[in-house]
C-alpha cells in the first residue's frame, strides 16, 4: 500500500489527522483501492497515520467488519463484493480511525432495510464509544429520527428547519417531507 500512495487523488483520501489530535472520517464512494485487499483497504488510514501497529491494524479491521456484518472477508479484493458489501466496507474504512466527526453523505442509499437498521446502529455506537459528532444526510426519516439530537431541514438549497427531534415533529413542514406527505 505504501507504494502506491503517490497515486491518490487529493479526493480519495478518507483520514485526517488534525494538529490538536483529532480526526475525522470520511466516507469514498467506492470500496478502496483495486491492488489491496478489503483488509489492507479497511487498515489503510491506520497504517498512513501511523497510529497502530500492523497486528492491531488487522485486530481492529476484523471487529470492525464483524461490525458491519462482514466478517472474515479481509483476503477479498473490492472487485468481488457486491454494492451493499462495498458500501459496508466504505463505512468500515472510514471509522477504523474511531474519527471525533463523522460526515455521512446518505450512508445507507441503496440498501435493504435490515442493513440501513445495522449501519445507523453501528454509527449510534460509535457515536457513543467516541463521543463522536455525526453530521448524516439521508432520506431515512425514520432512523434520523431515532438517531438524530438535532434535525436540519434543508429545501431548495435553503436551510428552513434547524431544532430538535421534538421540535421537528411539531413542525409541519418538516413532518410533511418525512412522512411522505408533502409536495414534490
Amino acid at each position: 500500500a505504501q507504494r502506491h500512495a503517490e497515486d491518490m487523488a487529493d479526493n480519495d483520501f478518507f483520514a485526517h489527522q488534525g494538529s490538536d489530535g483529532s480526526s475525522v472520517g470520511v466516507r469514498v464512494t467506492e470500496a478502496g483501492y483495486v491492488w489491496m485487499t478489503v483488509g489492507e483497504n479497511i487498515g489503510f488510514p491506520l497504517a498512513q497515520l501511523r497510529v497502530a501497529t500492523d497486528a492491531e491494524i488487522a485486530q481492529r479491521t476484523a471487529r470492525r467488519l464483524a461490525q458491519v456484518h462482514l466478517p472474515g472477508i479481509e483476503g477479498q479484493y473490492p472487485r468481488e463484493l457486491s454494492g451493499g458489501m462495498k458500501k459496508r466496507v466504505c463505512l468500515a474504512r472510514a471509522t477504523i480511525h474511531d474519527p471525533g466527526i463523522m460526515l455521512c453523505d446518505d450512508p445507507t442509499a441503496g440498501l435493504d432495510p435490515v442493513t440501513t437498521h445495522r449501519i445507523f446502529r453501528l454509527l449510534e455506537q460509535l457515536r457513543e464509544e467516541n463521543s463522536a459528532t455525526a453530521l448524516i444526510a439521508s432520506h431515512e426519516t425514520v432512523f434520523l429520527r431515532k438517531f438524530c439530537d438535532t434535525i436540519a431541514y434543508l429545501e431548495e438549497g435553503r436551510l428552513v428547519f434547524w431544532g430538535t427531534v421534538a421540535e421537528a415533529e411539531q413542525s409541519a413542514q418538516v413532518m410533511a417531507f418525512m412522512t411522505g406527505e408533502g409536495t414534490a
